[in-house]
């Protein structure tokens, strides 16, 4: 209500709807999850439970976020593309370790770590690595020196350190989210362990629902702090460097504005 209605400042009304979609997100994965209010199996998870799936296949759940960060990896550089297109720099959207070749070499990157995992031996012998992988670095380098007018040996290093290197880190970067929902529902067992060993009495069930609130009031406020700081790293870093410029309209962040002060004599 107040996000939409009611005469609040504009900052309360900004505060409010953040609060309001971060509600509706939350309700989503829950459902998602088979989780209410850490209670799992309340209902039926309409995808996977995390914590189930990282007792039984750990490796199924990391492989899920590595697909989740490829994917946003993905949307990030086409966006790169397309603000270069608009500018007319076509050459820079082909060449930029952020362009097509940027974009070709995450992808070849992927192409061969599903042939081969972890096998860097396996992968460098495999021909294949050359149109992978090999020729959107050469496009980059030839870019970087030709269009950037930078020192050939620079175009080199910075090909291999500022793209597939640091595509490499980005994508593992994206494994946190699996490690932020593993730890939610480490909290929900040890939650739900201390209802438990709550007695059957009048004082028991006082005692089960003091846990109960409490606990989730611990989980919604510690896990609020920790998904806003990595969800906006994730952004700032891994998505906004590839394709946001210092242009355009100027950014303006969330703030209580001030129209009255009260002073005491």
């Amino acid at each position: 209500y107040a996000g939409f209605k009611g005469k609040f400042e504009e900052g309360i009304r900004k505060a409010a709807r953040v609060v309001m979609f971060c509600g509706i997100s939350a309700m989503f994965f829950g459902f998602l999850y088979g989780e209410v209010f850490s209670l799992e199996h309340v209902i039926e998870p309409l995808w996977l439970n995390p914590i189930e799936l990282a007792r039984e296949d750990m490796p199924a759940l990391l492989a899920i976020s590595l697909k989740l960060g490829v994917i946003l990896l993905s949307v990030s550089l086409i966006m790169h593309i397309a603000n270069e297109i608009a500018h007319h720099k076509y050459e820079v959207a082909v060449v930029s370790k952020y362009g097509i070749s940027g974009l070709w070499l995450l992808l070849g990157g992927v192409f061969m770590f599903m042939r081969h995992g972890l096998d860097l031996v396996g992968m460098f012998k495999d021909v294949a690595i050359i149109p992978a992988m090999g020729l959107p670095l050469l496009i980059m380098i030839i870019g970087m020196w030709k269009f950037e007018h930078l020192p050939f040996m620079v175009s080199f290093v910075e090909s291999i350190f500022e793209g597939m290197i640091k595509f490499v880190v980005n994508t593992i970067s994206f494994m946190r989210v699996v490690i932020i929902a593993i730890i939610h529902g480490a909290l929900s067992v040890i939650m739900v362990d201390m209802m438990h060993i709550m007695p059957a009495t009048t004082v028991g069930m006082i005692g089960k629902g003091f846990v109960f609130l409490s606990a989730n009031a611990i989980i919604i406020v510690m896990e609020a702090f920790v998904s806003f700081v990595q969800t906006m790293r994730l952004h700032y870093y891994e998505l906004f460097t590839k394709f946001f410029s210092g242009t355009g309209k100027p950014f303006k962040p969330l703030k209580f504005i001030r129209k009255f002060t009260v002073r005491e004599e």
